[in-house]
């Protein structure tokens, strides 16, 4: 296959990560990037060589020498370019979380089914080998009576919001926050290994900004509980944990997926768990498959996969708005 023209909107380093899983699949080749700023542009373009800079957003989507957009943006413009992408016949990557509501989500599949291409959730950890093997190990488990997924990492960022600033990540107006940010990482793995909850809990804790600064969601199925502490104003060093009625699975991050070990609840005897040695650059798998989906897009295991994704998706959305609304959040694009 050819290889695909690769344009992106956001000049953060998750887009320099992006970018780089995407090359390093061999499928790539990156074409354009837009900025609103041509100097950040080119300065943030320059180590891929001379690359084009678009600072027009609409000019970018029209270009006909992109094939897929990768979208990075502040979270609450996801909705809108992805949209405008997808109108102009491009596939879409766009980061988590693609919107801020299941109807944007909703509206963003019918722009694609109207327009013959794809649109994915960059959830990178739904596209990584691993995430099957330990969906297999939890098989093994003499039934699952509980879980713990942490995910609290202090972000430097912060540091502005304590010095009288709202950076991005922490603003409602774009749709900021750590259920947002990194609340989504663990949600989107609890519904990938367990299904939909019967119910869903969030206990925020605010900043100043107005947005969940750290907080602890409950997620109830029919015979056990998964507990989720997520924050951005503070640092765990757990890792996530898994209890069977013998053993405990650990595994060390809820989006990696690179270690795991079984403990026996009453010898306390570890067991190493077989996990594939994954590429370095965790984005590799989420790039790898828009790539083959493109490929053999009117294959019937595409379509399946991609309705799977796109489901997956569409609860994690639904979860996401109920957890939001329980705690008060509504960003400006909401009210």
């Amino acid at each position: 296959m050819n290889k695909l023209r690769l344009g992106t909107i956001g000049t953060s380093w998750i887009t320099n990560s992006f970018i780089d899983a995407a090359l390093d699949t061999g499928l790539y080749e990156l074409n354009c990037v837009y900025s609103r700023n041509k100097e950040k542009g080119e300065e943030f373009s320059s180590k891929y060589g001379d690359i084009f800079v678009e600072t027009d957003l609409e000019s970018f989507m029209k270009k006909d020498t992109l094939d897929v957009i990768y979208i990075a943006s502040p979270n609450s413009l996801h909705y809108e370019q992805a949209i405008m992408a997808l109108k102009a016949k491009k596939h879409v990557m766009v980061e988590k979380p693609a919107s801020t509501n299941v109807h944007e989500w909703d509206e963003m599949l019918r722009a694609a089914e109207e327009n013959d291409v794809f649109v994915l959730e960059a959830a990178k950890h739904m596209y990584i080998p691993n995430l099957e093997k330990v969906a297999d190990e939890i098989e093994k488990l003499d039934g699952v009576v509980g879980a713990t997924f942490p995910y609290v990492r202090y972000s430097s960022r912060y540091d502005n919001v304590l010095a009288g600033e709202e950076p991005n990540i922490f603003s409602l107006k774009f749709a900021g926050g750590a259920l947002m940010d990194l609340g989504i990482y663990p949600v989107y793995t609890a519904v990938a290994l367990f299904g939909e909850p019967e119910e869903a809990i969030y206990y925020p804790r605010k900043i100043r900004t107005g947005v969940d600064g750290i907080g602890t969601i409950i997620l109830r199925y029919e015979a056990f509980d998964v507990t989720i502490l997520v924050g951005k104003i503070a640092t765990s060093l757990y890792d996530v944990e898994i209890y069977g009625s013998k053993e405990t699975l650990i595994i060390d991050h809820v989006s990696h997926l690179d270690k795991a070990r079984k403990v026996d609840h009453q010898t306390f005897e570890e067991q190493e768990v077989h996990l594939e040695k994954q590429h370095e650059n965790s984005m590799f798998y989420e790039a790898e498959a828009l790539a083959q989906m493109i490929e053999t897009k009117d294959e019937p295991k595409t379509k399946e996969r991609y309705k799977e994704l796109s489901d997956l998706a569409r609860i994690v959305s639904g979860l996401l708005n109920q957890l939001l609304t329980q705690a008060g959040i509504v960003f400006d694009s909401e009210a």
